[in-house]
């Protein structure tokens, strides 16, 4: 972890000290935008009527200060409340709007009548005593959420009296115009009030609900396991201007997870300021409505729309796409390493888990996040909706595809066949699913993805029969046994196949979903109990894909290696061996790159070699690779073998 934060710029000298660049905060305003407004006054003043709504006060201007940035506060909440002392103090290098510069006092009223009296009150009360602040350097601020017209001659008055630097009071108008220049405090206010905004929730309520889903509460050190390069990653796009960065989970709500413990690291009061400018969007049209926000934000947008993420960035945001199994996503998608093993274990136990308990969910969660949440499920859990009962065949048809294109006419066909019945009928059943909470299909423009496929594999494997995974067999037999029509194109041509409709017939959407099944299939066959020997399917299917394949299918399985590699290393091995020792070898055609003149040319013999490198990770398999390696002729291989 110490070696990516030094990437990051950050570096750390003898005695425990941490330097780096400072992480900025967010501008105070975008250059255009409107205010969103998830309360109003009637519900500020009705929230006050509230003992908790009282006791709240203080946490609902500490949200404020944070998210205004460049101050250092102290707000007691709740019960501390009750205690003698200022209800706030802030000390802040410059003035924003509603903050002002240097040291501020701020007390609190929430009765209904007799605001002038309180307010009266705490000023001769703290003029008297002001607790250790200098009344020349320091501004006194009131404020009430009710409706206080004379607020302004109350301020003016007592600001020429003259002790305090200055003197303001705020009212329930002033808060709410102050609450709608940032969207996360109106969320989290406006769930308070139970107004929940449709489709928009905080970092820390997306973290609460996913650490909290298990029996013991899941700490941030598992989903940061092995990923402090994904940290540092996140962290410089923080520090830098606005932009968008994606990644790319098991599912789209660990991203956030991971988002959350990423900035959780950060010092208390940066940590707590972009917390209080960061809103969770689960939808995007949920985004697009944050995106006219006055002030920058951080927006996660789970599953974003093309080009959503892009076009809210250069509104002056920061936009953080989340996305699942998702290998379609245009542009720049970096994939969370998977936590090791030991990485899981060691977390657990810091966290309190017992050591066995540790060991045995570690191991289990074959690196999983996704299924160490679902083998220790909370007292209260219970399955999802769609998991109760009989499952419908074609939810079953939809989890064995993993996602697909319906735009493709090849990928409906295959959609039929797993179903059994037309594509219209299979898509007028699943649809319903879409709109449910925990739903586990999402639908993103054309495409249809199961949000977490080894988490739906858990919950509904015993649900397959032998027919089901035996039509899954030949239904991925087909797809990845498609010849490429590109590759009949000279290499020089290929770069424009797609502007010519030469496009290959199943999606990368469809190959990939088939893949990721397969790997499920070898990982926890055993969950499907009526399929016999359904752990050996794949070492059956990549046989029959790879063995005797011939050039155009070497080449057109490329972007298919390293799932293929991972469902059944010892098959793909073997095939990739015994296509070297040929005497016209059909996998040479992966060592010929495409040219293409705008981005320069394209590779397939990395696509190889990043499978085998993945394998190569394994001390079983360690061997293996490097005698398949051994062989490659230099010059055949070229420089992508070095």
């Amino acid at each position: 972890m110490r070696a990516a934060f030094e990437r990051a710029g950050i570096s750390f000298p003898a005695g425990g000290a941490v330097l780096g660049p400072a992480l900025p905060k967010l501008a105070d305003l975008t250059k255009s935008g409107a205010p969103i407004r998830y309360v109003n006054g009637t519900d500020l003043a009705q929230w006050a009527e509230r003992r908790d709504g009282q006791a709240s006060m203080p946490t609902l201007l500490s949200k404020l200060v944070r998210a205004s940035g460049g101050a250092t506060l102290h707000f007691p909440s709740d019960e501390a409340v009750q205690f003698a002392g200022w209800d706030g103090t802030t000390h802040a290098a410059s003035a924003s709007e509603y903050v002002p510069a240097g040291a501020t006092g701020w007390e609190i009223g929430t009765q209904r009548e007799g605001i002038a009296g309180k307010a009266n009150e705490d000023y001769v009360k703290r003029t008297k005593d002001p607790l250790g602040l200098n009344q020349s350097e320091t501004s006194f601020v009131f404020v009430t959420p009710r409706p206080w017209p004379k607020k302004d001659e109350w301020a003016q008055e007592k600001r020429a009296e003259g002790p305090w630097k200055d003197v303001k009071a705020y009212d329930g108008t002033d808060l709410v115009h102050w609450i709608e220049q940032y969207p996360a405090v109106g969320q989290w206010l406006a769930s308070a009030l139970g107004k929940r905004p449709a489709g928009v929730r905080q970092l820390e309520e997306v973290w609460d609900e996913w650490s909290r889903a298990t029996q013991w509460p899941l700490p941030p050190d598992v989903v940061l396991s092995d990923r402090s390069e994904d940290s540092a990653v996140l962290l410089r796009w923080l520090r830098g201007e606005h932009s968008v960065v994606a990644f790319q989970n098991e599912s789209s709500e660990e991203v956030a997870a991971f988002a959350y413990a990423t900035i959780n690291q950060l010092p208390p009061d940066i940590a707590e300021h972009y917390f209080a400018r960061c809103v969770v969007a689960s939808s995007s049209d949920a985004a697009r409505q944050l995106a006219s926000s006055r002030t920058p934000l951080i927006i996660v947008i789970l599953e974003p729309e093309a080009g959503v993420a892009e076009a809210i960035s250069t509104k002056g945001h920061h936009v953080l796409a989340a996305f699942g199994q998702n290998p379609g996503s245009i542009g720049t998608v970096r994939k969370l390493s998977r936590p090791s093993r030991d990485g899981i274990e060691a977390a657990l136990i810091d966290s309190g888990l017992p050591e066995e308990k540790a060991k045995a969910f570690a191991r289990d969660s074959a690196r999983s996040l996704a299924i160490l949440r679902r083998l220790m499920p909370g007292v209260a859990s219970r399955l999802p909706n769609w998991a109760q009962g009989t499952i419908s065949r074609s939810l079953l048809a939809a989890l064995l595809a993993g996602m697909w294109d319906e735009d493709k006419e090849a990928d409906r066909a295959i959609l039929s066949r797993l179903s059994e019945m037309p594509y219209e009928a299979f898509i007028a059943s699943i649809a319903p699913y879409v709109g449910e909470f925990d739903s586990p299909i999402r639908k993103v423009g054309a495409a249809w993805k199961v949000a977490s496929p080894r988490d739906a594999w858990l919950l509904v494997a015993s649900h397959f029969t032998a027919a089901d995974i035996e039509r899954y067999e030949a239904a991925i037999v087909d797809v990845l046994s498609a010849a490429d029509p590109r590759y009949t194109l000279s290499p020089e041509d290929r770069w424009y196949a797609s502007m010519r409709g030469i496009v290959p017939a199943y999606s990368a959407y469809l190959r990939h979903g088939l893949g990721e099944t397969l790997i499920l299939l070898a990982l926890f066959g055993d969950r499907a109990a009526m399929v016999p020997h359904a752990s050996q399917y794949p070492d059956m299917i990549v046989r029959k894909v790879l063995r005797g394949a011939d050039s155009q299918r070497w080449w057109s399985l490329s972007r298919d290696f390293q799932l293929l590699a991972e469902a059944s290393p010892d098959e793909f091995l073997s095939a990739v061996d015994d296509s070297l020792d040929s005497e016209d070898p059909p996998i040479a055609a992966l060592f010929k790159p495409d040219e293409n003149p705008v981005f320069g040319s394209a590779e397939h013999i990395s696509d190889l070699l990043w499978a085998l490198e993945s394998l190569a990770w394994s001390p079983q398999l360690l061997l293996h690779v490097s005698l398949v390696l051994g062989p490659v002729p230099k010059p055949l291989a070229g420089d992508g073998a070095e």
